[in-house]
């Protein structure tokens, strides 16, 4: 393992300090900023390296012993662009590179009990916009399809145009998929600890930030596919043989999405297999829990969970989440660098 790119301290596995929510628990503490985490049906914990802060490696694992290594290597990590959306179904860790000015957008899978490159699908400028911004996927593992988040905005502020980008799995065949649905639009600005999350151009204007279609998760059974705006108060979802229809039109696709539930503004979700959708909620420092009966605050900690961003299910029954402080990164922080290593991935047991 080269430390030069990234360090990290294990902490082991104990309560947060937050008396309120005792089941939050630190599985590590982090050193660079981690983006997406995934967890593999054996325990094993992968993570993404966040883009913003342009890390020259893309992918790590979570040793057992508490080392961190770059996943599968240094080597394969310089064949990537830039990754957040990270999943991990059975054998195989799927990769959602979003690319770079060498690198083109991506999707990878490698097998990760052979350790073995399993291929790579090109993400075609067809199905892309000039500012995409390739944030998240799900993985529908009955029809073989990914449903890729592509929020646009990759400037931040630039043109707004998401859409979902469909990749078939097993032929390579994508699709653009109800772009600029109105279920898409960013909603307004928020604010983090009374400071609005904004963006500073090189000119110095000071533009607060309203992203669109960005968290994106599956239902275990494949039938739904849920999604919101990271601005935005409100949780759809589509059925997932709605998306994979190639007869159908794209007028009768624009009428299939409907509201879920209320949730928080957000940058991850993942579904359970009782119809409970978990969100980052980044505005209360928490996780919340959207469900037909609505939303609710599940866990908070002020000071721990400083923009929890990525959620994924561990065979254990805990809900894993990367904490990374992205309100106080530049990109989002009106210009001023207030990031205050470390970083953190935890985990909670739902009730």
């Amino acid at each position: 393992m080269n430390k030069k790119f990234i360090s990290m301290v294990l902490l082991g596995v104990f309560s947060s300090a937050s008396m309120a929510n005792p089941q939050l628990e630190i599985v590590a503490k982090l050193t660079t900023r981690p983006a997406n985490p995934a967890v593999s049906d054996t325990g094993r914990v992968f993570f993404s390296q966040h883009p913003l802060d342009g890390p020259a490696i893309k992918v790590v694992e979570l040793l057992k012993n508490g080392d961190i290594k770059p996943f599968p290597n240094v080597e394969f990590n310089r064949e990537l662009g830039n990754v957040i959306g990270i999943k991990v179904v059975k054998d195989t860790l799927w990769l959602l590179d979003m690319g770079s000015d060498k690198i083109s957008p991506q999707l990878v899978s490698w097998n990760i009990s052979n350790n073995k490159l399993k291929k790579k699908i090109p993400i075609p400028a067809s199905v892309r916009r000039d500012n995409s911004f390739l944030q998240d996927m799900a993985i529908d593992t009955q029809r073989q399809i990914a449903y890729i988040a592509d929020m646009t905005r990759g400037d931040l502020i630039g043109v707004s145009e998401p859409a979902i980008i469909a990749v078939d799995l097993v032929n390579g065949e994508t699709r653009r998929l109800l772009e600029n649905h109105p279920t898409f639009a960013p909603g307004e600005a928020m604010k983090i600890d009374q400071r609005v999350i904004a963006h500073a151009s090189e000119n110095g204007k000071i533009t607060p930030l309203q992203l669109g279609l960005n968290p994106i998760a599956i239902s275990p059974d494949n039938q739904w596919v849920y999604y919101g705006s990271v601005n935005g108060k409100v949780l759809w979802r589509i059925a997932s043989a709605d998306l994979a229809n190639r007869a159908m039109s794209a007028s009768t696709l624009a009428g299939k999405p409907e509201r879920y539930a209320s949730k928080s503004n957000s940058d991850g979700i993942i579904a359970d297999d009782q119809g409970n959708v978990y969100v980052t909620d980044v505005e209360q420092h928490g996780i919340g829990i959207a469900n037909s009966n609505g939303y609710h605050l599940l866990v908070e900690d002020k000071k721990l969970l400083n923009w929890a961003d990525g959620l994924a299910m561990g065979p254990d029954g805990y809900i894993y989440a990367t904490v990374n402080q992205l309100h106080k990164h530049p990109a989002l922080n009106s210009g001023v660098n207030d990031s205050n290593p470390p970083y953190y991935l935890v985990k909670f047991r739902p009730k």
